[in-house]
């Protein structure tokens, strides 16, 4: 005896689809108001935090419509072929973010599974045509609700944080750390975060090298693979007089990405710290090679200049 709902008929409504996004991005618009939605895809992420959780939604919808749609080649009952296109929705949602551990500078957030599961839940309210209309129409709008639940909770995390990496962009640099202050006092943790604070602290004066100090340390051991970090974790250590202990964490940084900017330079003024001059010349070259007219060159210049009367003729 064949499923009610295969009697009705499985094919995809397009209005219920539409209808299911519509007030997606209504509510989008709703929450997000405030700001322009003519930005680029990155500056998207930065002003509008949160609305990632919507596109998860959004994407992980269609990805169950797709696997909904080949899964009916398999001659089972419609439950069965539900249950098969849901979790190969899930499974896709898990290589999504078991993948972002591959990059340094991005991290694996289980919200963003849950959004992509909310999505796929709003996929199952419109196949399922053999549901009441109502009864549809609320599994789609608890879906939307949890990705709105999902985006909130987000924005409240990292609005602090993103309104800093704004703020260094246009040299709001006072502005910008009390904002990266006030995301790690909300309980932001994040290797970026920390790393940010502490390159801050070395390069304006606002907080102490100790400060700096502490927040490299604490992004090193989130991120300990990360080049960027470490190059900042050394320079801490060198701005606290550790010259021998920054030494060693810089090399780490330079055998995972040697092009990491300023590196030579750093590495360079370490290596004259203690005593070693040509070495240090060989890395403040480097510098300038790899990045001529840069201001990471015009130190290392600037430096080889006053070494000079300590260089072989």
């Amino acid at each position: 005896m064949n499923d009610p709902s295969d009697r009705v008929g499985a094919r995809v409504s397009v209005r219920s689809l539409a209808a299911v996004f519509a007030v997606g991005i209504g509510l989008a618009l709703v929450l997000f108001s405030e700001n322009s939605l003519a930005a680029s895809i990155h500056e998207l992420d930065l002003r509008f935090p949160g609305l990632d959780k919507f596109l998860h939604w959004a994407e992980f919808t269609m990805v169950f419509l797709v696997a909904w749609t080949a899964a009916q080649r398999i001659p089972v009952r419609w439950s069965v072929r539900v249950i098969v296109a849901a979790g190969l929705t899930a499974l896709l949602g898990a290589a999504d973010e078991t993948m972002q551990r591959l990059f340094a500078d991005r991290s694996v957030e289980l919200a963003d599974f849950a959004a992509d599961l909310c999505g796929a839940a709003a996929g199952v309210a419109i196949v399922s045509r053999g549901f009441a209309t109502r009864r549809r129409g609320a599994i789609a709008l608890a879906s939307l609700a949890c990705a709105a639940i999902l985006a909130n909770r987000s924005r409240e995390e990292l609005k602090d944080y993103y309104a800093g990496i704004l703020d260094e962009r246009v040299d709001r640099i006072e502005s910008a750390r009390k904002h990266y202050l006030a995301a790690a006092a909300n309980g932001y943790v994040s290797a970026s975060l920390f790393n940010s604070l502490a390159w801050l602290d070395l390069t304006t004066g606002l907080g102490s090298p100790s400060e700096a100090l502490d927040f490299a340390r604490r992004a090193a051991t989130l991120a300990p693979r990360d080049a960027d970090v470490l190059d900042t974790f050394g320079w801490a250590l060198h701005a606290v007089g550790e010259d021998r202990q920054a030494l060693e964490v810089l090399e780490r940084a330079s055998a995972l990405n040697p092009h990491t900017h300023g590196l030579e330079l750093h590495l360079g003024v370490v290596s004259l710290q203690m005593g070693d001059v040509a070495r240090s010349e060989r890395h403040l070259r480097r510098q300038i090679e790899l990045a001529p007219g840069s201001a990471a060159a015009a130190k290392a210049a600037t430096t080889l200049a006053a070494m000079k009367p300590h260089l072989p003729s």
